[in-house]
């Protein structure tokens, strides 16, 4: 069973999409418990989006830019669905999707919050 909750992401893309760096990389070194290589794909994905954050200095924009996450959601979900994929791959791509699936019910629901 894989240490890396709904609830762990939950609070972990919170940090990451709020920007606060130190807090997110507490947060998962808490919880660098490393069962499998599905639990290290899913380890090193939250590792770099926290590392995207960290370094705003080449700010490109993804992390904001529906379209493209939109885009980058659709070349993960397609290779899950191959038949090539191993674990690590598997946990990487499914946290990738997990968190643009996240910042986009976040980023609707602000919006939807901001027009009452």
């Amino acid at each position: 069973m894989s240490m890396y909750t709904q609830d762990f992401f939950k609070r972990l893309f919170q940090l990451i999409l709020d920007g606060k760096v130190t807090e997110a990389k507490q947060s998962l070194n808490e919880r660098v418990i490393l069962n499998n290589s599905e639990d290290e794909g899913k380890y090193i994905a939250i590792k770099g989006m926290i590392s995207m954050i960290d370094k705003k200095k080449s700010d490109d924009g993804l992390m904001e830019d529906i379209e493209k996450m939109l885009r980058l959601k659709k070349i993960l979900v397609k290779q899950t669905n191959t038949i090539w994929i191993n674990d690590f791959d598997k946990g990487y791509y499914e946290t990738w999707i997990k968190f643009i699936n996240f910042s986009r019910r976040n980023n609707l629901m602000g919006d939807k919050e901001s027009i009452e």
